[in-house]
């Protein structure tokens, strides 16, 4: 029994649709001095709709209506100011930005369990709101030692979502509300600090080192905001040794990624298997990993 068709005609739908948005925008800039720009936009910004493209046959092996596999155009909303500058003899540089964007028919994609089979979803969501602060700064501290970082803080959530995709823990009664939940793949607090170093061991040959932390708190990893889908909080360290030619033609470097071994969800499923147990579907950004990386420029002087 085919249950999935990724091409929506083999289930009987042939429509089209058009999308017809205006996406004005306005920015100001105002240089206080050599050291400091202030800033603000507004603008509008669009995404077209469609239909889903994996169709799941309904029963009786009659497609789903056309307007149960339609999802509309999603529309923005965005406003933001803020200021750049560069402190210290131009030897720092520190950058603010305060932002808002509201969305209207937020385009929403998930995986929904129906019966023994997963079911694909575009909704619009009613609207939402994602709003924060980006902070982000580097100080050259000395000759040969370049520190860093940036931080973040994300206030996303639904403003008005009836008909939201429902999950196991919600007793799969469908349609869910999730307003005033939080979107899916939005933390709270994210950030990294880094540093840099190259300072020379020979004539021609510099030793060079990055270290970076990054963090990030909590999030979901589905858009049903599935309790088995709630990534924690974590830190991932990375780090990258080695030797370069001073006038930059090659490298040779020891490379580590995610020192720490982490395991964080990119994204995530439920759905029901066999039997129709629970069953939930995670995937897992790369672990640690080590590797030698070699780079040589051909050419030029």
């Amino acid at each position: 029994m085919r249950l999935c068709n990724t091409d929506p005609s083999s289930v009987g739908l042939f429509v089209d649709r058009s999308s017809d948005n205006w996406l004005p925008e306005v920015a100001l800039q105002w240089d206080m001095n050599e050291d400091i720009m202030l800033y603000a936009k507004w603008g509008e910004s669009a995404k077209s709709g469609g239909f889903t493209s994996a169709q799941r046959t309904a029963p009786g092996g009659m497609p789903f209506a056309p307007e149960d596999q339609e999802y509309q155009d999603e529309e923005a909303t965005g406003y933001e100011v803020g200021f750049k500058s560069r402190l210290l003899n131009n030897s720092a540089e520190l950058n603010v930005a305060f932002y808002r964007t509201e969305f209207d028919d937020l385009q929403v994609n998930s995986f929904t369990p129906s019966g023994a089979v997963i079911v694909q979803r575009v909704t619009n969501a009613a609207s939402a709101v994602s709003q924060g602060i980006e902070v982000d700064g580097r100080w050259q501290a000395g000759d040969w030692l370049l520190l860093g970082g940036s931080f973040a803080y994300t206030d996303a959530e639904y403003d008005n979502f009836v008909n939201g995709t429902c999950n196991f823990a919600s007793g799969m009664t469908s349609p869910c509300d999730q307003s005033d939940r939080p979107l899916p793949l939005a933390p709270e607090w994210t950030g990294n600090i880094y540093a840099n170093t190259s300072f020379p061991v020979a004539d021609s040959i510099n030793a060079i080192a990055h270290l970076n932390v990054s963090f990030s708190d909590e999030f979901y990893t589905d858009a049903s905001l599935e309790p088995a889908g709630l990534q924690d909080s974590y830190a991932k360290l990375s780090a990258r040794i080695g030797v370069e030619a001073a006038d930059g033609k090659w490298s040779l470097a020891m490379v580590g990624r995610n020192l720490t071994d982490e395991k964080v969800l990119s994204s995530s499923q439920s759905f029901l298997a066999s039997l129709f147990q629970t069953t939930y579907l995670g995937y897992l950004e790369p672990p640690r990993t080590i590797m030698i990386q070699g780079n040589y420029r051909f050419g030029g002087e």
